[in-house]
């Protein structure tokens, strides 16, 4: 999904604007349902992910 979503030609994830990185977390959690307490967590799994596909 996220290879659908490249727009510019970012080296890295870190470099990717926070809004852009907020767009893509909301995008992708759109397909899933949890507890609200736990957004922090699965918010940091997923950067964690992108972070590593994104390499």
């Amino acid at each position: 999904m996220i290879d659908l979503m490249l727009n510019e030609p970012w080296i890295n994830y870190s470099e990717i604007p926070a809004e852009v990185q907020k767009w893509w977390y909301e995008k992708w959690a759109e397909g899933f349902t949890w507890p609200p307490e736990q957004e922090k967590q699965i918010r940091k799994a997923f950067d964690y992910g992108a972070v590593r596909r994104y390499q």
